[in-house]
């Protein structure tokens, strides 16, 4: 279970105990949650919300922002395992196993948030057995595709489709992302290593 904090200055922001103490019994789990789960987590939590699922394994997770930090956001659990994201774009993850340590997305991002064709570099870095970091290049190519409306939680917007297709050392991986009006995904695949692999992401209340 997870959490987070808003990037209004005056709103007000979860402290990590409140996070546990609302989702203490939400545990990650197999089943998709209901419509009263989301519902009961949105009124017992403030700032932005997100729901985050392992599309291998189906285990989901509200998470809640914790901290936010030039223009890059954490969403984490009362158990330490975290994600960072850039306008909804994945950079870091921490307590997934095989996480990924950081990211260079300064080529693909504007595409992907300006909802533009182009081609860009993506730079992963993660930790291999033996605690070294090991960096993967991939050439990325970036199409944007139709508009299409998102309802979820208290979100209810329009956004256009954006497909990431990157390469790299045989691997091939496709992210999808909706992107909104401000530039931000607000609902995406996105591929954070081999061993989590695909993250599913859905904004529920900005």
């Amino acid at each position: 279970m997870l959490a987070a904090c808003g990037n209004d200055p005056n709103r007000p922001i979860a402290s990590i105990d409140t996070v546990k103490q609302v989702l203490a019994t939400r545990k990650a789990q197999a089943t998709p949650p209901t419509q009263a789960g989301v519902a009961q987590a949105l009124a017992q939590t403030q700032g932005p919300v997100e729901l985050v699922t392992n599309e291998t394994s189906k285990a989901w997770a509200i998470m809640l922002q914790l901290e936010q930090n030039g223009g890059y956001e954490t969403f984490g659990s009362a158990d330490r395992r975290s994600v960072t994201m850039r306008n909804g774009i994945i950079t870091a993850t921490r307590g997934l196993g095989g996480d990924l340590m950081s990211s260079d997305i300064s080529q693909v991002a504007p595409l992907i948030s300006g909802r533009r064709a182009g081609q860009g570099t993506r730079v992963m870095r993660f930790l291999n057995g033996e605690d070294q970091t090991v960096e993967i290049r991939f050439a990325c190519t970036v199409t944007p595709g139709k508009s299409v409306p998102v309802k979820a939680g208290m979100l209810d917007t329009s956004a256009r489709a954006v497909t990431e297709t990157c390469r790299a050392e045989g691997r091939e991986i496709t992210n999808t992302y909706l992107v909104d009006t401000r530039g931000r995904s607000v609902s995406a695949r996105q591929w954070v290593g081999s061993t989590p692999g695909y993250l599913l992401l859905q904004t529920l209340r900005r």
